[in-house]
């Protein structure tokens, strides 16, 4: 079994997503020390082989040097099996893009569909500086996977939405916009449980005639958990146990939507 450990470098963010409630503007960023304290934990903590996702906010903010020396420090762990890292990409950098290449960091970025709702939803130009980034590291050879969050709005461009996606050839996760923990307007965005099973038996549909064209992992993943009978991604299973999330300030929660919010530490 996979350990998953969760880093969040920062909750600050750029990006002004109306139905983000994970992030706040705070100047608050982790120490290159946290990642010693992450080793020194993990040392005798469990023997499962241990896979760092980097998350926010928006991780890249802690800016390269931490990057070069979280990756090295991290990737000489004993049982360390893999990166993965969520962000916007536009701080993205040619130097930071050959980092990530060379530990083989998986990068995933969000983008909603087709400009017009992507940038309704996530604000005005978010979607052209995604894609400079995305072109970028692409041309690098850095593989870029996408996150589609479908809120109480965009349920009603299903078919554009998977049309986008299938025509660039994307692989994709699609996350339903969640109700707030936090009490901020993030609400009236959340994706009625119902209208989200629709969307997925509507997409699985047509994704049987496409599966040589382009990845929807959660119809993947569900197919897996079918099969194995056990949830291969946490979306689909009981994830307490199997990952921790670490906070800027080495806080230690049960995932990264609780960083923040003192009465999960």
């Amino acid at each position: 079994m996979t350990f998953h450990v969760m880093i969040i470098p920062t909750l600050n963010c750029p990006s002004n997503c109306k139905y983000c409630w994970g992030s706040e503007n705070k100047k608050e960023m982790m120490d290159i020390e946290v990642i010693d304290q992450i080793l020194d934990w993990l040392g005798d903590f469990r023997d499962d082989k241990v896979h760092f996702t980097f998350h926010g906010g928006e991780p890249l903010l802690a800016g390269y040097d931490f990057y070069k020396e979280a990756l090295e420090k991290l990737s000489k762990l004993p049982n360390f099996e893999g990166f993965s890292l969520q962000s916007n990409i536009w701080l993205l950098t040619e130097e930071m893009i050959d980092l990530f290449v060379k530990y083989n960091v998986v990068v995933s970025t969000s983008i909603d569909g087709p400009k017009e709702i992507n940038d309704y939803q996530r604000g005005e130009g978010y979607f052209d500086k995604t894609m400079s980034k995305y072109e970028l590291a692409k041309s690098k050879g850095l593989i870029i996977n996408f996150v589609l969050t479908v809120t109480d709005y965009s349920k009603d461009f299903s078919d554009e939405l998977y049309e986008f996606f299938k025509g660039e050839k994307m692989n994709l996760k699609i996350h339903a916009a969640l109700p707030s923990l936090r009490g901020d307007n993030a609400d009236p965005w959340a994706l009625d449980q119902e209208e989200h099973g629709k969307l997925l038996v509507e997409w699985l549909d047509k994704y049987l005639y496409d599966l040589d064209k382009f990845t929807i992992m959660d119809l993947d993943h569900i197919c897996k958990s079918a099969l194995r009978r056990r949830g291969t991604l946490c979306t689909f299973a009981d994830c307490i146990g199997t990952t921790l999330a670490v906070g800027s300030d080495g806080s230690i929660y049960p995932c990264y939507r609780f960083v923040g919010m003192p009465e999960y530490v």
